[in-house]
């Protein structure tokens, strides 16, 4: 676990670092690239970096995904370099490219990370520390509390908001809710998932017992940009599944593996799930957490999302109502 947190360390640098636009250095089989992320990056940014870094750049480097010479040791690290720009929430395009003399007095002023470092990001093994709880009164509840936890190594905080008291032998309803910008609080027509949100809360008022928690996996965990950019594309005509795989994601990013570990700190041993997606229920038997009980969630459907909901169902293979 040691080797996991200082390389999870050094992975939070390199996230922070490529979201905004600066390079990181990569080491593979003792050879160092030089990463920036598509987005940010340009041929006239490539040559004032290579100038600073003491290589010369010739010709044209750019290109769609990675460049390099020694190709063959990179590729097995393709999938982890481009998870790293992913979970920057930039799109999932990157440029490599070799560095044959460094500049010495930079080195340590920009995070170098390893292929061991590399290993860690499809990796589900980290821990969570609580670190807050405090009583959260609303509109549906006075009685509510809410829990702040941390993943270790991780890039966002999780939240549990839970009604009434836990207790060990007791079946907890629960929701899995994936923070949605643009409907939990703007209110838009486009999915489902502000309906959803009100009323999971209202529900478990009513029941004076359960818990929601709160992903912070915008747009199925590509970002609030990139499901802006999937919009775009919606408006020409793809659907939510093609637009996500269109700019280079899976249909669907998330990981639930903070769900199970909040609900095993809570003491929860046993549920039944507000949910349509087979997946969260999987993710939860998984770790140990008996589902007794599925509940469709489902609300009413308008003109701007019934082919969202209907993708939902015949793509991604949510469960009918």
């Amino acid at each position: 676990m040691k080797n996991n947190i200082y390389g999870g360390l050094r992975i939070e640098r390199a996230l922070f670092d490529i979201r905004r636009g600066l390079p990181v250095f990569v080491n593979i089989n003792n050879s160092l690239y030089l990463l920036w992320a598509g987005d940010f990056f340009t041929h006239d940014m490539y040559q004032k970096h290579l100038k600073i870094y003491g290589k010369q750049g010739t010709g044209d480097v750019c290109t769609d995904i990675i460049s390099g010479d020694n190709w063959t040791d990179i590729l097995p690290y393709a999938g982890a370099l481009l998870t790293l720009v992913k979970r920057s929430e930039l799109s999932p395009v990157l440029h490599l490219t070799s560095i044959e003399h460094l500049n010495t007095e930079l080195k340590d002023l920009i995070v170098t990370i390893s292929t061991d470092d590399l290993m860690i990001m499809p990796r589900h093994d980290y821990h969570i520390k609580r670190l807050v709880d405090a009583k959260l009164p609303s509109r549906y509840s006075e009685n509510a509390k809410i829990y702040a936890y941390r993943t270790i190594p991780g890039f966002y905080e999780t939240y549990a908001i839970v009604f009434g008291d836990i207790h060990a032998d007791d079946i907890i309803p629960i929701r899995l809710h994936a923070e949605c910008f643009t409907g939990d609080l703007l209110g838009s027509l486009k999915c489902d998932c502000g309906p959803q949100l009100h009323k999971a809360l209202q529900f478990f008022a009513d029941k004076e017992s359960g818990i929601l928690v709160y992903l912070r996996q915008e747009g199925r965990n590509i970002g609030l940009l990139n499901k802006i950019h999937a919009y775009q594309l919606q408006q020409n005509g793809l659907d939510t599944v093609d637009a996500n795989l269109f700019l280079g994601f899976e249909i669907d990013e998330r990981d639930y593996t903070v769900c199970g570990l909040i609900l095993q700190d809570l003491g929860v041993k046993s549920v039944s799930i507000l949910t349509n997606n087979s997946t969260k229920i999987n993710a939860l038997e998984s770790m140990g957490i008996n589902v007794h009980q599925r509940m469709s969630h489902y609300t009413p459907t308008q003109k701007f999302n019934a082919d969202y909901i209907a993708t939902k169902q015949d793509k991604i293979g949510h469960l009918p109502e």
